[in-house]
């Protein structure tokens, strides 16, 4: 199996939600310091995954962050911010060097973006649905051959959303698969993406309950944390 796959953060399902390192200021400090707690405890944690799982990275984004991510900042601001975007939070995770071998798990990221209303956060799920089933998969995984999109039924606890199953055989023979999951629970917009490696030969729905139960996991812990 190859090595130390890499978590690339891009194509058209992230587009609307492209998250920098820095976390700006904007607001008051204070309700800002109360939307990041909120968020924090919306994601998965390295308690919730495989064994030789660990963080690699976290951070906050406002709405400039992102902005400025893009081919024209200054429209895309005017649209987070008529959306009612107020914060995202993005959290990584990778193989440790004392990763088992049997570790089929080469990267994950999971995120939480906070809209003011329910309405905002549809819209820019929709936008980015909207984009992935646009994306031509074979272009973007032109290293790969006999790559396949396919479309699988959302997690229980969603509220609408898609899931998007990419997979393909790298040049050494391994089933590549890499499952993006963008979704939204009341006024927040969702995304967990797992990127998994399996030996030549093995089965396309490999890894899906385990997906599935991490989707669920998140949507719960948004529920939860709505509540409070």
């Amino acid at each position: 199996m190859k090595p130390g796959l890499v978590l690339a953060i891009g194509g058209a399902l992230l587009a609307a939600c492209l998250l920098a390192t820095a976390c700006g200021g904007g607001g008051d400090e204070g309700k800002q310091d109360d939307i990041q707690a909120l968020l924090q405890g919306m994601v998965l944690t390295p308690s919730d995954l495989p064994q030789g799982l660990q963080q690699a990275f976290a951070s906050f984004s406002t709405n400039k962050d992102v902005a400025d991510a893009t081919v024209d900042p200054e429209a895309t601001l005017a649209k987070l911010e008529a959306r009612g975007r107020q914060l995202g939070y993005d959290v990584q995770f990778e193989p440790a060097q004392d990763a088992p071998g049997t570790l089929v798990v080469q990267g994950m990221q999971n995120t939480a973006s906070l809209y003011k209303t329910a309405a905002g956060a549809g819209e820019a799920l929709a936008e980015g649905v909207s984009g992935a089933r646009a994306t031509d998969w074979k272009t973007v995984y032109s290293d790969q051959s006999d790559v396949k999109m396919d479309e699988l039924p959302l997690p229980s606890g969603t509220d609408e959303g898609a899931w998007f199953r990419i997979s393909g055989a790298d040049a050494d023979g391994n089933l590549i698969i890499d499952d993006q999951v963008a979704f939204r629970v009341g006024n927040v917009r969702g995304f967990v993406r797992v990127l998994t490696a399996f030996a030549g030969g093995q089965d396309r729905n490999g890894y899906r309950d385990e997906v599935g139960r991490w989707v669920s996991v998140v949507a719960t812990r948004i529920k939860d944390a709505l509540q409070h």
